[in-house]
Parts: C-alpha cells; sequence; structure tokens
C-alpha cells in the first residue's frame, strides 16, 4: 500500500490544503477494491509497471497520454 500512497500523493500532493495522504486515499482505494479481485489484478499489474519505471511522475504523466487499449 506504500507505493499506492506515493503515487497518490504525486497526484493530490499537500500544498496549502490537505493531500491524498492526509485524506487516507490509498486506505479508500485499498477498502474499495476489497472484494473485487478483477479490479485487484488491474491495480497491481499498474503498480508493477509504475514499479519498473524510474521517475514516478514522468510515469503517470505517460501513462495519461496512452490510449486506452
Amino acid at each position: 500500500m506504500t507505493q499506492l500512497a506515493e503515487i497518490a500523493d504525486i497526484i493530490i500532493p499537500r500544498t496549502d490544503t490537505p493531500g491524498a495522504a492526509d485524506a487516507r486515499v490509498q486506505e479508500y482505494i485499498d477498502f474499495q477494491l476489497a472484494k473485487d479481485r478483477a479490479r485487484q489484478k488491474v491495480l497491481r499489474d499498474g503498480l508493477r509497471w509504475m514499479a519498473s519505471q524510474g521517475d514516478k511522475a514522468a510515469a503517470l504523466g505517460e501513462a495519461s497520454r496512452k490510449p486506452d487499449s
């Protein structure tokens, strides 16, 4: 869940307002996926891909530009 928290913090950073960590976004995602094995696999595959990238912020930018396939 640490990697998920890091990614959520990149997407919703703490500024003068609370960020993803403050809102415990990673816990909410974990709760929502607790009973959905198919979505868990999609998330795990995405996290695995993200872990293989050097710069998580750049990887998120790249992933956001890729067409759905």
